[in-house]
């Protein structure tokens, strides 16, 4: 090979490795591949992927915005799947309410009847009372509250527009209610005597219809010996200015001494204070949890520790932090 070939391949060489050197230079950052369109593109360094975690105190999951927004605070409705709401309590799907027979007089006698599937209108005034004993409501709808007076009382899965009222009973079972538009929802009166063996179960409470001058309790207890309130919601809402609401549960002796309270794994909101224990005694308050609308604090139990026997479990809903006896 010539000298003057042996250049020229040199200078052949050089140029090659430049031109290279360039094509590089200009390719797309983060590309991969062969050439235009036929390549990957990697996700630039500032751009984040949003990811789920696991919800707080179970509720599921929720989004982690990206880093590159700021996050956002995410309202979760207070009735989940946990406890009772408008899916589960009250006439259910596929129930047909017949009409009433029993006239508007307001004021029923019977004993011993099971009313299924009926729709009970408003009657001339006030509340409907039953003084009559072992009674059933299967599936039934009430345009305004309710009183019984009698023993062995059953309200289940009825629709109440008004709320219930227990008057020296014996053996009262309330379960999958839906409770709502009332002063008080449930009322458990000591007056004319203590109300004995009660069970309120899987009952939704909720929405209360309360004047300003009111004092609105979802469940109010004034004298009665063995009950149980288990997976409830009861439900007061956000705070109302005027002040109408009271607590979702209240707890005190006016109308007689309340003892062998059992009270587990209900959802409770709302309220000036959501839980208030005046006087008790021999109570147990386990796993329940507490929505985020109490006015003043979750709890006032000037009865603490004298009225329980177990105070355990209890904690904030949106956030999973422990209720004590002063929160």
């Amino acid at each position: 090979m010539s000298q003057v070939s042996r250049h020229q391949l040199g200078l052949v060489l050089v140029l090659t490795t430049v031109v290279a050197f360039l094509v590089f230079l200009s390719w797309p950052p983060g590309a991969t591949g062969a050439g235009p369109g036929g390549g990957t593109t990697r996700p630039s360094p500032s751009a984040t992927t949003p990811v789920t975690q696991q919800g707080q105190a179970g509720i599921g999951p929720s989004l982690v915005p990206p880093t590159s927004a700021p996050a956002t605070a995410t309202t979760r409705p207070l009735a989940t799947g946990r406890w009772p709401g408008p899916t589960t309590a009250g006439v259910r799907n596929g129930s047909t309410v017949a009409a009433w027979t029993g006239g508007t007089a307001g004021v029923d006698a019977t004993s011993g009847r099971t009313y299924d599937h009926v729709s009970v209108p408003a009657p001339v005034s006030g509340a409907w009372t039953f003084t009559g004993s072992n009674l059933t409501f299967r599936d039934c709808r009430f345009s305004v509250g309710v009183v019984f007076t009698g023993n062995n009382i059953r309200l289940d899965h009825c629709d109440i527009a008004g709320g219930v009222t227990l008057r020296g009973n014996a053996k009262v079972t309330l379960v999958g209610n839906d409770i709502h538009g009332w002063d008080t929802g449930i009322l458990v009166s000591g007056d004319p005597r203590k109300v004995t063996d009660v069970s309120v179960t899987d009952n939704w409470i909720h929405t209360p219809r309360a004047a300003c001058d009111s004092h609105a309790d979802g469940i109010r207890l004034l004298g009665v010996d063995r009950i149980t309130i288990s997976n409830n919601t009861v439900d007061l809402g956000p705070w109302i200015p005027c002040g109408p609401l009271g607590s979702a549960i209240t707890v005190e002796p006016a109308q007689g001494s309340d003892t062998n309270l059992t009270i587990t794994n209900n959802l409770l909101n709302g309220g000036a204070y959501t839980v208030r224990f005046v006087a008790c005694s021999k109570t147990t308050f386990e796993a329940n949890h507490f929505g985020p609308d109490a006015h003043t604090a979750m709890v006032d139990t000037p009865a603490y520790p004298a009225c329980f026997t177990k105070w355990s479990g209890n904690l904030a809903d949106a956030t999973g932090k422990p209720v004590s006896p002063s929160s």
